[in-house]
């Protein structure tokens, strides 16, 4: 198999390597258990899974089929739950369903809800913005508004907050943490709620007003190493708002199933990635990994 971005489905049972293609991200899935191959789905964007542990949602780009499906992991079956009006489509944003397998959240010209089979859709937010994930509890949905251009002087406008909403699509309120257009969708850098709903772990400049496409014109996306250029993991309390810098230099945040230890991707001095572990009570760092490979997206299993 092609070994890129890898995830785990809720259930611990399937293992998910996407990668980028020309048509669009091309997604292999793999039974753990079984140690085979169970599906491969191409020409769209992965999106999640569904809390069930055995279907994700996929956006299929080809004109024939474009829109949001429901895809059986154990048989790559499509099930439709949202098709765009076809003067008006654009890719989606973004698309998640809530812990409780209730709510269906998605973007298309805005944030949409519905029932997690995709009937009763309604407009909640009528802006460009991107759909990120519900809180371990299901009670808010975590969400950018798209950023709006520099000034007039060419500087670029200041990078835009996160924001939560509550599942009725009201009681909007903004994050400390900050995001960036490029590294979120070219990088695939989404914001993180750790499993206890205390912290977001996210990767974003680390100059607010650095802007991830300046620098190096169209070449940047050759060079492995280009978004790990000031760019930081960053650590936001929920309750208090209070940030933190957990690593410098580092992308791919991905949470410990206990919420206590957060594993990146970090760069050092001598431009070697490897993987590095934060501890959240400590607020402390140690190296994991020391290899001349550039190592990325780390996952957590659990012990079987």
């Amino acid at each position: 198999m092609v070994v890129g971005r890898l995830g785990v489905s809720p259930s611990g049972i399937y293992l998910t390597s996407i990668y980028d293609t020309e048509e669009g991200e091309s997604v292999v899935v793999v039974d753990l258990i079984a140690a085979r191959k169970t599906t491969y789905v191409h020409g769209g964007q992965f999106f999640s899974w569904h809390p069930n542990g055995h279907e994700f949602l996929f956006e299929q780009q080809s004109e024939a089929n474009p829109g949001l499906w429901l895809v059986e992991a154990s048989t790559g079956e499509y099930r439709l739950l949202a098709k765009p009006a076809a003067l008006s489509y654009t890719n989606l944003s973004g698309a998640v369903i809530s812990p409780d397998g209730q709510v269906l959240a998605y973007c298309i010209g805005g944030i949409w809800m519905a029932n997690a089979d995709g009937s009763e859709p309604r407009q909640v937010l009528d802006s460009a913005a991107a759909v990120f994930s519900w809180s371990p509890d299901g009670r808010y949905l975590l969400y950018g508004e798209y950023p709006h251009g520099g000034s007039k002087s060419g500087t670029p406008s200041p990078l835009p907050h996160l924001w939560l909403m509550n599942r009725e699509g009201q009681s909007v309120r903004a994050l400390s943490l900050s995001w960036e257009l490029g590294i979120v969708f070219t990088e695939h850098q989404l914001p993180v709620w750790s499993p206890t709903g205390r912290y977001i772990a996210h990767s974003s400049p680390l100059d607010p007003g650095f802007s991830y496409w300046q620098g190096k014109g169209e070449d940047h996306r050759a060079d492995p190493l280009y978004a790990f250029e000031n760019t930081g993991v960053y650590v936001e309390d929920v309750e208090t708002g209070e940030i933190w810098l957990a690593a410098e230099n580092a992308l791919d945040p991905m949470w410990s199933p206990d919420g206590s230890m957060l594993a990146v991707a970090k760069m050092d001095e001598d431009e070697q990635v490897d993987i590095w572990i934060v501890n959240i009570d400590e607020q402390s760092l140690r190296q994991l990994t020391d290899t001349p490979e550039l190592d990325r997206y780390p996952i957590w299993l659990r012990s079987q």
